[in-house]
């Protein structure tokens, strides 16, 4: 869509910025820097968070990011396994707050946030409303228990009424993608992903957006692994994340910057 023109803009911005005096810029990216880092982060985030490091990548060359993208939940249970993990950028505050809890993270800040919508194909216009689930044969949600997209979903489902008529019509996937992936190939009628998932595709129309009120607020939690905090390519690509320029790509995903 619009996103490698938006990159090709803000890395000449990056380039431009590098020749004056931005000490905070210096700071944050830094072209002597070289190592690896590792980020867990929600699929969600997939093309706004390749496109940032893309972007890092303009001044920091000879660090190497590599990126692990999954449901929040399966995430979570991979770094408490002792998976590598140097950063955790996750669509769902519990996860993040149990690994805290529990010593994983070094720091945090509450970093994005997103809204809840309703699908399907984009030929298909049988749906208007929430409420007309009830009158389709199959629906796409992320397994509750590990996609937060899916416990966000069956909450809002509860809320307008209709989980305990749709229940068994309930396709489940391991992360929202897959979820876009369904509604994309018309395995399911319609599907239940963060707005902008939905944005990503030309195959998926939203239909509708699930209230505020249905489901708790949707925030996604960037924090720094104890594993990684004393690793300096870590903490610059740390640092960038939370710039302006990395903001401004996620904004433009549809994200909500915190």
């Amino acid at each position: 869509m619009y996103k490698r023109l938006l990159m090709s803009i803000t890395a000449v911005g990056l380039l431009a910025a590098c020749n004056g005096d931005d000490e905070d810029n210096d700071e944050a990216s830094n072209g002597d820097i070289e190592g690896e880092v590792t980020i867990s982060a929600a699929a969600s985030t997939r093309d706004g968070l390749e496109e940032v490091v893309e972007l890092f990548n303009v001044e920091n060359p000879d660090v190497s990011i590599d990126m692990n993208f999954g449901g929040s939940g399966a995430l979570k249970i991979q770094i408490e396994q002792g998976a590598p993990a140097d950063i955790f950028l996750s669509a769902n505050v519990d996860h993040f707050d149990d690994l805290d809890d529990d010593g994983f993270i070094e720091e945090r800040v509450t970093y994005l946030g997103n809204d809840l919508v309703l699908i399907e194909p984009t030929d298909a216009e049988t749906l208007s409303i929430i409420e007309e689930l009830v009158d389709v044969d199959l629906i796409a949600l992320g397994t509750p228990e590990s996609v937060p997209a899916g416990e966000y979903g069956k909450a809002a489902l509860e809320y307008y009424e209709i989980w305990g008529d749709i229940e068994d019509n309930i396709i489940y996937a391991e992360d929202v993608r897959q979820v876009l992936q369904y509604v994309e190939v018309e395995e399911v009628d319609a599907g239940v992903v963060y707005r902008t998932d939905a944005l990503t595709s030309d195959d998926v129309v939203i239909v509708d957006t699930f209230t505020e009120d249905s489901h708790d607020a949707i925030e996604y939690p960037l924090g720094l692994l104890t594993d990684g905090a004393d690793d300096e390519a870590v903490q610059a690509f740390y640092e960038f994340l939370q710039s302006d320029d990395a903001l401004e790509v996620f904004e433009a995903y549809g994200f909500i910057i915190e």
